[in-house]
């Protein structure tokens, strides 16, 4: 039988570094957009599809609007007094199309951001996978940044972090820091931040290169259930901080 883990091809105007990365993406079954659930938005045409994201633009002081980049990209700014915040996630907040769990299928995910500018205090981000319908105020806690009492898994950053991305999950308290500084950010340059959950196991990958230190979902503190693509911004300064998102792609295999 022919082996159908191939990488599959999305057509992105950008270059290379804008492609999925075979890294991530390699051991996806070639008939998973059949047998599993896809979705890749690539930010294109957000003035007119961003009615597939829920957002919250805080405080009258953020702004989630496309700007001009090549192959499109969402800019998500906040700005004008500290702790002004900016949230996106897939979908309505009532249906979810992704589970975390051992028996749930495998899954693959991978976005591509950047940051202008962050330096020790300045501000936070997170992106990854939250339950449906967690685009709330205060997420990232204000003053420092962390997750807030919410389910997570993915990648942030904080206010004592600076430039240093960490590799996380919460399920509940406390977060579990699975690797710290797995990338250090240069404002300015994206970075390609992805996830595979194979038989249970989480791996994290820093533009297609896995990190070896790795998260099982029989984890006691790992967030099991409905999930959906989620990003968030908080300025912890009165400082403008503007966090730019290429692409976001996401798909997990139904049949095990």
């Amino acid at each position: 039988m022919a082996d159908k883990h191939i990488l599959l091809a999305r057509p992105r105007v950008g270059g290379s570094e804008s492609q999925r990365s075979p890294g991530v993406w390699g051991l996806m079954p070639s008939d998973i957009g059949i047998e599993g659930t896809t979705h890749f938005d690539d930010f294109e045409t957000f003035g007119v599809n961003a009615t597939v994201w829920t957002l919250l633009e805080a405080d009258g002081f953020a702004d989630i609007s496309q700007i001009e980049h090549l192959g499109g990209a969402v800019r998500m700014a906040v700005t004008t007094g500290a702790n002004q915040e900016a949230y996106m996630q897939l979908g309505d907040g009532f249906g979810a199309a992704f589970l975390l769990g051992n028996a749930q299928g495998d899954l693959f995910y991978e976005a591509r951001v950047a940051v202008d500018t962050i330096n020790t205090g300045d501000g936070a981000f997170s992106v990854g996978l939250v339950p449906r319908g967690h685009v709330f105020a205060n997420f990232l806690v204000d003053a420092t940044g962390l997750i807030g009492n919410f389910l997570f898994l993915g990648f942030r950053t904080t206010g004592a972090d600076g430039v240093n991305i960490d590799s996380v999950f919460k399920g509940g308290p406390p977060e579990t820091v699975v690797e710290e500084a797995v990338h250090v950010l240069v404002p300015g340059e994206y970075v390609k931040l992805g996830m595979t959950i194979i038989r249970g196991i989480v791996t994290y990958f820093v533009n297609g290169i896995p990190r070896e230190k790795t998260a099982n979902t029989n984890a006691l503190n790992f967030p099991l259930g409905l999930v959906m693509p989620h990003q968030a911004v908080k300025n912890l300064l009165d400082t403008d901080v503007n966090f730019d998102v290429d692409f976001v792609d996401i798909a997990q295999n139904r049949e095990q």
